[in-house]
């Protein structure tokens, strides 16, 4: 018999024995889904950017999908896409549930590395009275003869006006209250107060009692205040998300590194809970993966 005509049969049934040991070896030491599923649990954690304002980045990840395996070369490559609805909270470190389940996974045509987030940022009425009790608390002012000082400040939502309280003490002891819409200066690109007052409550009790408060710094005091807390110094904070996009490892052997191009405010309104700002960034990321194969 031909020699050739042997090593076919031998070839022919022995293939189907040799892609069966070849996909469970690859299914053994190529667990891709166990990675990924430990990176999808760690996305969910709260992402500390900025010490000083307690700043904290919540990628809130809905959706995962994934371009066909290309080989080249010693490299296996694909795209990962990840749909969230991150938010920026302002404040004590979020707590989120623990257990997430990774979604079914669902195949793309193709996929890029750029990404273009809408984040909506929350400032807590809380956290926004702690930034202004650091610039403002316990610092006097003088008008004339007289003098008071900045005991403390509260503040909470009307409608669409963010009201300040401010407790004083010295030749005026006692409540004031003032007013003003948070808005977006786009020539500034910053969050800013508009047209801040007293409430005419106030005005009225100060016309009668207290006549040189209503003359005083006090209103253009806090108004420098409180664009300081809500001035949004975009370069520093874009700079520190890109700090924290090199080589941050999401999970053993994976490893994201990014770029941010652009930072922008786009809105900034009231809520019940506190002040809410839309924040737009752009730029690009990769993940790289090691260790998969033994």
């Amino acid at each position: 018999m031909p020699v050739g005509f042997i090593a076919n049969m031998v070839l022919s049934r022995s293939k189907e024995v040799m892609a069966t040991t070849i996909d469970e070896q690859i299914q053994q030491n190529f667990n891709l889904q166990e990675t990924i599923t430990d990176a999808w649990q760690q996305v969910h954690d709260p992402l500390l950017i900025s010490e000083e304002y307690n700043t904290w980045l919540i990628m809130n990840p809905r959706s995962i999908g994934m371009t066909p395996l290309m080989v080249e070369a010693d490299t296996i490559g694909s795209t990962i896409k990840v749909e969230s609805q991150p938010e920026i909270k302002l404040g004590q470190k979020p707590e989120i549930r623990s257990g997430q389940l990774l979604p079914p996974f669902h195949e793309m045509e193709s996929g890029d590395e750029t990404f273009n987030l809408h984040v909506r940022t929350d400032i807590s009425y809380e956290e926004a009275e702690r930034l202004t009790r650091e610039q403002i608390v316990g610092e006097t002012y003088d008008y004339g003869k007289r003098s008071f000082t900045v005991d403390d400040v509260k503040m909470y939502g009307q409608g669409e006006l963010l009201i300040i309280n401010v407790k004083l003490s010295g030749s005026y002891t006692g409540d004031i209250y003032l007013q003003g819409r948070p808005y977006y200066n786009v020539r500034n690109n910053a969050i800013e107060i508009d047209n801040m007052k007293f409430t005419q409550e106030t005005r009225n009790f100060l016309t009668k009692s207290a006549l040189w408060i209503l003359r005083s710094p006090i209103k253009k005091k806090m108004v420098e205040t409180m664009n300081f807390y809500l001035d949004y110094n975009l370069e520093e904070i874009q700079s520190q998300i890109k700090a924290q996009m090199e080589n941050f490892e999401i999970a053993q052997g994976v490893v994201l590194n990014g770029d941010l191009h652009e930072l922008n405010i786009q809105n900034a309104y009231l809520a019940l809970e506190g002040i809410k700002v839309d924040i737009v960034l752009k730029g690009n990321v990769k993940v790289k993966i090691s260790g998969l194969v033994e």
